[in-house]
């Protein structure tokens, strides 16, 4: 089972869950204010993660992805996506923002009932 959110330019959040990577279900959260979003996009353009390639991958794996516009690209490193040892140092400003950013929306994601995870 893999599971993820996603931030979207207006602020909404969403959860979504799957096996083998597939956004099987996704389920509205909340939102975060269009002005967090926007200081969040600036700190990732700031770190220039869209010319950062990193892709490593372990037992568990975290991925970052970023669409902007027509592009999207993605970073990925090993180990759960709360650890912060493996997070390579370019992102690890932008991984530590969106632990904050994300942490109400972790615990709404994790009272969700157990069937409405799934498909």
């Amino acid at each position: 089972m893999y599971s993820g959110f996603i931030i979207k330019s207006d602020g909404s959040v969403l959860y979504w869950s799957g096996m083998y990577g597939k956004r099987e279900q996704v389920r509205p959260l909340g939102s975060l204010d269009v002005s967090e979003v926007v200081k969040l996009k600036a700190l990732i353009d700031g770190q220039k993660l869209s010319a950062f390639a990193h892709r490593e991958t372990g037992n568990m794996t975290t991925a970052l992805a970023v669409t902007d516009g027509e592009m999207l690209y993605t970073i990925t490193w090993p180990g759960m996506d709360s650890d912060t040892d493996p997070v390579p140092e370019t992102v690890k400003p932008v991984h530590a923002e969106l632990l904050r950013l994300l942490s109400p929306f972790r615990e709404k994601a994790a009272s969700l009932p157990h069937d409405q995870n799934k498909k």
